[in-house]
Parts: C-alpha cells; structure tokens; sequence
C-alpha cells in the first residue's frame, strides 16, 4: 500500500496574494498541502528555489507575473516566461500554472513568444498521474484539480528530500509552526541527505560549520518559551532540559514532565552543539576541531535526529501549556506569575 503524504511544502507565486490565499486555504489540509512560502515577482521565486530546493514538492504560479514589479501591468507574462526559461533547473519539482486568464489568451502569449505548444512543459500531459490532463489550471474552477494533481504527482515524484521530510514530518511541522528560519530547517534536511546515492547533486555540505545551525534551532525554541512565559529568567539554555524535567527548583508549574530519557539526551544533544559552536581548541569534546579533521557525518546525523525528537516534544510542550511566568523584555525582567 502507497503511504499517504503526511505534508507536502508548495512554494507559490502569485501577486494576488490574499485574494488566491483566500480561495485555497481552507482546500490545503484536505490535500496535505501547505505553503511554504509566498512570492509576488519571480526574481525572489528563483533565489528562494536556488537556496531552498530541498524544502519544496511543487511550484505554482500565476501567468500575469513581472520578474520584479510586485503590481505587474494587466497582461504582462514577463514573470512567467523568466520561470518557463528556468523550471528546467529544479527537476524533479513539478510546476503548475494557475490562473485565471482563457487558454485562448494564454496560446496568443505563446504563439507571440514563439514556444513550441505542443512540446511544452505545461501543455503536455501529465503522464504520471492517473487523469491524464496538462499543467494550466483556471483559478476559478480547478482549484481542487490542481490540488490533487499536485499530491499525486508529488507522491509519484518522491524524491530523496520528500521522503527525508514525510519520515520526520512530525518535527518538521513543528520546525514549521516554531516559525523556525528556512535555512536552519533546510540544513538539517542536506544533513540528513547527505551522502543519500539519490541524491547525487547535493552541494558541499560544510559539517563542522552546519553544527551552528542545530543549536540555533533550539536557541530559537528556548527564546519563544521564554517569550512566553513558559520559563523562568533565570533558566538558561544549559538549563533547559533540567527545568523541563521539573528538577530545576522550586514548584514545578506544569503537567508535564519531560522524560528521562529524551532529557538525558537533550543534556547529550547540547553539550555537542555548545562545544562545536565555538572555536576554543580546548574545550572538553573538541567537537568542532573532531569534525574539521574527520567529517564524521554519522554523528551529525545522530545528533540532528536526536534534535527532531526533542522538536517534536516541545512543540506539543508549547502549543499545550499555559505562561506560568510573565515576560517583560523591555525592563529584561521574568517572575513568576501571581496565581
């Protein structure tokens, strides 16, 4: 049996933002679809493609898009034919055209800028789906065709990177609501990949260095709980696991508790990333100056599994319990709450 999509990331670009938004948003979670990201003008499309490849399953774009004017003038394709000219770079993303122009218009386009219809990227079929049909979709009658077209050719596509991201999609949606930066997430994807034979064109991937990006993940994590309340000022990242396990002092405020074991190997997780995230020769692991020498990838990854599973801990930790310490940044000042 096919296993189901448990997220599929859809980077779009579309300068009607909130109208088209407002037509597919509540169709997205009946499809496991989500937008990852959001652009109005093509330029920013292709250098969040370029840095970010490894987080997408699919592009759709609209057909009246500038490369560089977020309010293009009515009829102008600029910005499509800059993607029709570099979707051939992303193989195998999948692109969609959805928009709410008639074919009659759209084929006037293409007979102007002399494409080849019938050979064309988003005239053919699509040939790995069941309902065969092509790539143009109107934005008032096929929103939920291009939706399901998008999850099955994604399913079939399965990439290298898809499947990396529906084994951990628990974290990574978490990842996701933590607001966590995309080049932190897409980081511990190319880890993950890295030295995967389908994946033959990852790019140099600099270990030692990538090691930042762990830590900074969970620095974010721990600057939200604090922003919220859900720690004390005094608890430091250091701290962190310590106080989650409800041994950090004092009456512990929560239901839960974190337990022994994912504590016992937070402690493990931060102690590597704090070590490898400086450069002082002579710290106690010597993490950094271990990793420059060997580019041990299998401890990289352990120690990025490690983190997905404390990720997906704390998301449900955050998004279930209530402040139980008020947060003033301005006077720098946290205390407990008066119950």
């Amino acid at each position: 049996m096919k296993q189901e999509a448990k997220q599929i990331n859809i980077v779009w670009c579309d300068d009607q933002e909130g109208l088209v938004r407002k037509r597919v948003e509540e169709l997205l979670p009946h499809y496991n679809c989500k937008i990852l990201a959001w652009f109005k003008q093509t330029d920013e499309l292709e250098k969040f493609l370029n840095d970010n490849k490894v987080l997408c399953d699919a592009v759709v774009v609209d057909f009246n898009i500038d490369r560089n004017n977020p309010n293009p003038q009515d009829g102008t394709a600029h910005g499509f034919q800059h993607v029709h000219n570099i979707l051939h770079n992303y193989r195998p993303i999948p692109f969609y055209l959805y928009t709410g122009r008639e074919r009659r218009f759209i084929k006037n386009k293409y007979e102007a800028y002399d494409y080849d219809e019938e050979n064309d990227y988003f005239f053919q079929l699509i040939d790995n789906i069941s309902d065969k049909h092509d790539r143009i979709f109107s934005s008032l009658t096929d929103t939920e065709l291009l939706l399901s077209t998008i999850k099955e050719e994604v399913m079939v596509i399965n990439t290298p990177e898809f499947k990396i991201r529906q084994e951990y999609a628990e974290a990574f949606e978490a990842l996701q609501n933590f607001e966590i930066d995309v080049s932190d997430i897409r980081i511990l994807v190319n880890i993950l990949l890295y030295d995967n034979p389908g994946r033959s064109n990852l790019r140099e991937l600099d270990i030692s260095h990538s090691i930042n990006s762990l830590r900074m993940v969970i620095d974010s994590i721990h600057g939200k709980f604090m922003s919220k309340g859900l720690v004390p000022k005094n608890c430091s990242l250091n701290k962190f696991p310590e106080f989650l396990e409800g041994k950090f002092g004092g009456k512990y405020p929560y239901s839960q508790i974190m337990p022994k074991s994912l504590v016992y190997a937070f402690g493990f997780f931060l102690k590597y990333a704090q070590d490898a995230s400086h450069d002082n020769n002579h710290l106690e692991l010597e993490f950094k100056t271990y990793l420059s020498k060997f580019s041990d990838i299998y401890i990289v990854k352990a120690l990025v599994i490690i983190e997905l599973d404390i990720v997906r801990w704390l998301w449900k930790f955050y998004k279930k319990e209530k402040p139980a310490f008020t947060f003033e940044p301005f006077e720098d000042s946290v205390s407990e709450e008066v119950k």
